[in-house]
């Protein structure tokens, strides 16, 4: 589920915990106390489930740019290593250069 379809049914259900309490209290006093406290358990859990979500999401970003690290660290190395390589062949280019000058 991407991100944002994720967050448009948090708020849909965070909008439908408002009118369930709303509701809750229009209730008769009997009731009113017992529909609360399962209000107050349907947030709860929708807040324990957002921070789940949270987390993975998280641990999903760490791992990406770990592995993002990884990918410019190999980069780097096969840059260094090209231009160590095109030093060289400067060098080599240099040297045959002067050799052509004393054949």
């Amino acid at each position: 589920m991407r991100l944002s379809s994720w967050l448009k049914h948090i708020n849909k259900l965070d909008g439908l915990i408002n009118r369930i309490h709303d509701l809750a209290c229009l209730a008769s006093t009997d009731h009113r106390s017992q529909l609360l406290n399962k209000v107050a358990a349907t947030f709860k859990k929708q807040q324990e489930r957002c921070i789940e979500f949270l987390q993975l999401s998280e641990d999903y970003a760490n791992k990406y740019l770990l592995d993002i690290d990884t990918e410019i660290r190999q980069q780097s190395t096969l840059l260094d290593n090209l231009e160590k390589r095109l030093e060289a062949a400067k060098k080599l280019h240099g040297d045959a250069l002067d050799l052509q000058m004393f054949v």
